[in-house]
């Protein structure tokens, strides 16, 4: 498990999978991802934001200007698109444009070798076309962190509480900007198990019994049945006393006992 390494204290950091260095590698090496995430081809009315606004963050460095001449008309990416729409999201939250421009830097930063240029919001945008969850994570001073979901609920569940923060649906950002195309993430189900259940379980992963045979009543586990073979290093009389409710199932040959097998009996 690899722990994202930016200047942040142990309460602003989110573990990461151990299949991320992976899926860095695989988008790295795709051009047509990197290509469709990044070619200039949208025109302003895209991000549904106003000139003056649009303006108004490129002169302050929140937005970035590539056109060599400003008499172009400007061109937007998917990048720029959902940058636009994070930036309007934290603004409704309160974040200052100066705070603002530290989520910019978190976003944007290099993911892994000096050489490697594909910042995380890149990635993380390919997992939301993917349809997995995908949160950005906004601390107080505008300093962020991308997450899938499973991420986040296990930096949660392993590590101590993080710092106060927002959270941004980063899938619902990139569905409004695809609207017609069905890009809802999709959730692993979990579901919680109760006492009884986990215990089963439990009994179960163990690996000692051959059969577990289960009854209900009311709808609930009632009684189980666990049933094993038995090593014959005991005499039959210590074995029959181990359990108040069982079955001793003996195979012979020879006149020899050759095989035991114990069922148990026991209340759930």
């Amino acid at each position: 498990m690899n722990v994202s390494t930016n200047k942040a204290s142990l309460n602003r950091m989110i573990c990461k999978g151990d299949g991320f260095a992976i899926a860095l590698a695989e988008y790295e090496g795709s051009e047509i991802a990197k290509k469709f995430l990044n070619e200039k081809r949208y025109f302003l009315k895209a991000t549904n934001t106003s000139y003056r606004i649009i303006n108004h963050y490129t002169k302050i460095g929140l937005v970035n200007d590539n056109r060599k001449k400003q008499t172009k008309w400007r061109k937007l990416s998917v990048i720029d698109l959902i940058w636009i729409q994070i930036i309007s999201q934290l603004r409704k939250f309160g974040l200052s444009l100066d705070k603002i421009k530290a989520t910019k830097q978190s976003l944007f930063y290099s993911l892994a070798k000096p050489r490697t240029k594909t910042p995380q919001l890149e990635l993380y945008i390919s997992y939301c076309l993917l349809r997995q969850p995908c949160l950005l994570v906004v601390f107080k001073d505008g300093f962020c962190e991308l997450a899938l979901l499973e991420e986040y609920k296990q930096t949660i569940d392993l590590f101590s509480p993080l710092d106060s923060h927002i959270i941004i649906n980063l899938n619902s950002i990139i569905q409004n900007i695809f609207s017609k195309k069905d890009l809802s993430p999709i959730y692993n189900i979990s579901v919680e198990l109760n006492n009884q259940e986990l215990n089963l379980l439990l009994l179960i992963r163990n690996g000692n019994y051959q059969n577990i045979k289960i009854k209900f009543k009311d709808k609930k586990i009632n009684l189980l049945e666990l049933t094993k073979d038995k090593k014959i290093e005991k005499r039959i009389i210590d074995i029959l006393k181990e359990s108040k409710y069982q079955n001793i199932q003996i195979t012979t040959a020879n006149g020899k006992i050759i095989k035991l097998k114990q069922t148990i009996k026991k209340k759930a």
